[in-house]
């Protein structure tokens, strides 16, 4: 049938449901697309930022302990050695914690397997401190240096590394999750542009037959109408 038979009413009515049909379509797409946004950013948010903070503290904790580790050595009353262990001790609890919340959200196998090594690690540095922290408490300062050089320290090396490697992997999901955010945000832009063109051609092809002052002027607004 050529539209071109039709009366203009019918004619209206057809670029009317045309549109109305396109402007479905958008809120749709819409909808769909500021869902997935939604649900990217509430992994961000909820789950990777966490982690990320969690490693971090690991990080920065451990680095802290290694330098009162150091500092049991130059302590210059038992004071402020007890005064060390203590800020250790608090130390670790800290560590312990950031553990436990990466337990909980860690899922994928190459991240639980890292944290398995960081706990191993962890528990292989903690038991030479303590074997130092013991020589230095019975005055036996030579011994405790060599076991610090020869042992303590390699494995503190080893769990910095696979702290800092979990820092990283932790780093690299935000900004993965992140791009897949712009990503979406590109998408949904990209695909209402789309539509709002075709609705456009849609109308100017409904109303295209339309002669009279009334009918431009509805095609015009129809199309002001779908831009906007």
């Amino acid at each position: 049938m050529n539209i071109s038979n039709l009366k203009i009413g019918a004619r209206l009515g057809a670029a009317f449901g045309a549109v109305l049909i396109l402007m479905a379509i958008l809120i749709g797409t819409g909808l769909q697309r500021l869902s997935s946004i939604s649900s990217l950013n509430d992994t961000i948010i909820d789950n990777d930022w966490v982690k990320a903070e969690a490693a971090a503290t690991v990080s920065t904790t451990t680095r802290a302990n290694s330098a009162l580790t150091l500092e049991l050595f130059v302590a210059d009353t038992p004071a402020r050695a007890e005064q060390i262990r203590a800020e250790m001790d608090i130390n670790k609890k800290t560590i312990s914690t950031a553990l436990e919340t990466l337990d909980k959200l860690l899922i994928t196998d190459d991240g639980k397997a890292l944290l398995a090594r960081i706990r191993d690690e962890r528990k292989a540095y903690v038991a030479s401190f303590t074997q130092v922290g013991k020589m230095l408490a019975d005055d036996q300062r030579d011994a405790a240096l060599t076991q610090l050089r020869s042992d303590m320290l390699p494995k503190l090396t080893r769990l910095q590394d696979s702290v800092r490697e979990l820092n990283e992997m932790q780093k690299t999901t935000v900004t993965q999750n992140g791009e897949l955010v712009k990503h979406d945000i590109s998408m949904a832009r990209q695909m209402m542009a789309w539509l709002g063109v075709v609705a456009l051609a849609r109308v100017g092809g409904g109303l295209d037959t339309l002669t009279s002052p009334i009918g431009r002027i509805a095609g015009l607004v129809l199309a002001i109408a779908v831009y906007l």
